[in-house]
């Protein structure tokens, strides 16, 4: 074999081990299991932080007299699934909550609290890879939008004339918007997306060139198969952008004017693919990442119950 051929073969096999390796490392820091979980934010000016501790001697006031609860189910795959869920009673009010990625339920106590003081029920589940639900994998929202469907179940064998509103903030978000888009029952009564992605796809990528400098192809791509393998979905499965194409829901889009980590252009991608009856957006100025409820809460909570209440009675 001539040398430039040898040499070929030699970059070839690098450029592989590369990719490889990359792929490798985006799947595994994107979406294995966090053994940590977040419970605050960091980082807060002195606005947001005064209403982060007006909120949180709002949820000491609430769960001082409010009884909780612990739900434990199992997904069909055999996956174990918990939440926590907080019951009001007399109430055929419901609010399921998603957290975020790489959160606890307890960060968004501050916004479901609010549910709570309107004689809301307050479901909140781990979500894959989160807390005391399975998983070695995060599911970015795909897998956990079949889960969403066990726990509505589970809240309508107890209660048939319930009234449920799903809500969630960032891969929460996503969850909400995918779940909307399956057959649901007419007791799940409409959707509060926060700062949600249009795909895993999008937001990988955009996290590839902002971080790494980094193009899509091919690590993107070979991650992604690597997913399917592994998690049981590729990235361009888990879309909410997809989804809400089929969603029946009535439908709240938020999103910070200021989201550096997921682009408000996905807002916009997510709203044209919408085929929903009806929805509504609400842009919060200033605002970073899932912290719009922290810049401007009356704006926020306002908009929030507005919306929830034309259809929850």
């Amino acid at each position: 074999m001539k040398k430039s051929g040898k040499i070929l073969i030699n970059i070839v096999v690098v450029l592989t081990v590369l990719v490889f390796s990359g792929s490798l490392f985006l799947l595994f820091h994107s979406l294995l299991r966090k053994s940590a979980l977040n419970t605050s934010f960091g980082n807060l000016n002195r606005v947001q932080m005064e209403n982060c501790r007006k909120f949180e001697d709002m949820v000491d006031a609430w769960k001082s007299v409010r009884s909780q609860q612990e739900w434990n189910i199992t997904a069909k795959d055999k996956t174990p699934l918990y939440a926590v869920f907080f019951p009001v009673a007399g109430s055929h009010k419901y609010v399921i909550f998603c957290h975020g990625y790489g959160d606890s339920t307890q960060k968004f106590e501050n916004i479901t609290v609010h549910f709570a003081n309107r004689n809301f029920n307050v479901l909140m589940p781990n979500l894959r890879g989160h807390g005391k639900t399975g998983s070695r994998f995060i599911g970015m929202g795909y897998p956990d939008s079949g889960d969403m469907l066990l726990w509505i179940q589970e809240i309508t064998k107890q209660d048939p004339d319930a009234e449920i509103v799903l809500m969630g903030l960032s891969m929460g978000s996503a969850t909400v918007l995918m779940t909307s888009g399956l057959q649901l029952p007419a007791n799940v009564k409409c959707v509060v997306a926060d700062s949600a992605y249009a795909s895993v796809w999008k937001q990988f990528r955009d996290r590839l060139k902002i971080e790494f400098n980094l193009p899509p192809f091919p690590v993107l791509n070979v991650a992604s198969g690597m997913s399917k393998l592994l998690a049981g979905y590729t990235f361009g499965q888990a879309s909410p952008e997809k989804r809400v194409r089929n969603s029946q829901l009535p439908t709240l889009f938020i999103h910070g004017e200021k989201d550096a980590y997921v682009q408000i252009y996905m807002l916009d991608d997510i709203i044209s693919a919408y085929g929903g009856p009806y929805y509504e957006k609400l842009i919060i100025p200033d605002s970073e990442h899932v912290r719009g409820y922290l810049y401007y809460p009356e704006l926020y909570f306002t908009s929030v119950f507005s919306f929830v209440d034309k259809y929850v009675e």
